[in-house]
């Protein structure tokens, strides 16, 4: 087992106080974890597991927190040739650039920023090091750090977890220390842009509607999702049938457990921006509601 420990602050003339808006914070915090997870996937596969825990707030005129980065070896490693190729947690924090490094070492950030959003028109890659060049500029890069550059998911979680809080007003600087207590990686507002990464949209791949008898296993009326059965799959599904819904609000629908609609439904299977097949339900019109079971009903 291999543990990392990293003190991580978002600092800015706002956040004096030591406190910052929930909404900009979570979702970096979840980031960030993310980050970690998916740099040992694409290193280390199924040889090792990541887990990432907050180790408490420190004070230093910006809001911050200590994390550990804890790496454990899967038990079904049993040979040492399989468990040298193993990338420990330090090595993982220094190829993302967040660690302290030898003068001269590119990890994913500091290539990033010397990128400076430019696309390569090259990379050529070796087994240890790689050769990336942009423009009239080349760069020689750790392999490892090239294979974490070209994920999609790294790059999205550096943007979820710097970019977009450095976006807000209160944000100014993201800065990461290492056992050292001396600044290992920072990333500026204005550095910021280098590491955006934007979603891909959905690639549609099929839409169609059919008919069908759904059975209601349960509705909320606070996320209008409603969980049917259609005799083979249980799946939650939004209703847009306006003329549907209005009767519901009206009190003129009531529902119980078990009761069938015949209704249109449209299927929509998609790849998401990580190239995972996709799939979603919308209940277009509901054409009919059976009362198949007479007991107490929702709203009775």
């Amino acid at each position: 087992m291999s543990t990392e420990k990293l003190s991580i602050a978002y600092d800015g003339p706002a956040l004096a106080e030591h406190e910052i808006n929930t909404r900009v914070i979570a979702p970096a915090l979840l980031a960030l974890s993310d980050l970690f997870d998916e740099a040992n996937k694409v290193l280390n596969g199924k040889r090792a597991k990541i887990h990432v825990n907050i180790r408490g707030l420190f004070t230093s005129g910006r809001f911050g927190f200590d994390i550990s980065v804890r790496q454990t070896i899967v038990q079904a490693i049993t040979n040492l040739a399989s468990l040298a190729t193993v990338h420990s947690a330090a090595n993982l924090v220094t190829f993302l650039g967040l660690g302290s490094v030898q003068d001269g070492f590119l990890g994913v950030i500091q290539l990033l920023k010397l990128l400076r959003g430019r696309a390569p028109r090259q990379i050529e890659v070796k087994e240890e090091s790689s050769t990336i060049s942009v423009e009239e500029e080349s760069f020689i890069v750790d392999s490892n750090v090239v294979q974490l550059y070209k994920s999609k998911k790294i790059r999205q979680a550096l943007n979820d977890g710097i970019t977009e809080p450095l976006s807000h007003d209160e944000v100014d600087l993201f800065t990461v220390r290492a056992a050292t207590q001396t600044d290992t990686c920072t990333v500026t507002k204005g550095e910021s842009a280098y590491l955006s990464f934007a979603k891909e949209p959905p690639q549609e791949i099929q839409t169609s509607e059919v008919d069908a008898t759904l059975q209601i296993l349960g509705l909320s009326f606070q996320d209008e999702k409603w969980h049917f059965s259609d005799g083979s799959s249980i799946f939650a599904a939004k209703i847009a049938d306006e003329a549907f819904l209005e009767r519901v609000n009206n009190g003129e629908e009531r529902f119980a457990k078990r009761d069938l609609i015949h209704a249109i439904v449209r299927e929509r299977y998609y790849l998401d921006s990580a190239g995972a097949l996709r799939a979603d339900k919308t209940v277009v019109k509901v054409l009919k509601h059976s009362y198949v079971i007479q007991e107490k009903r929702i709203g009775a």
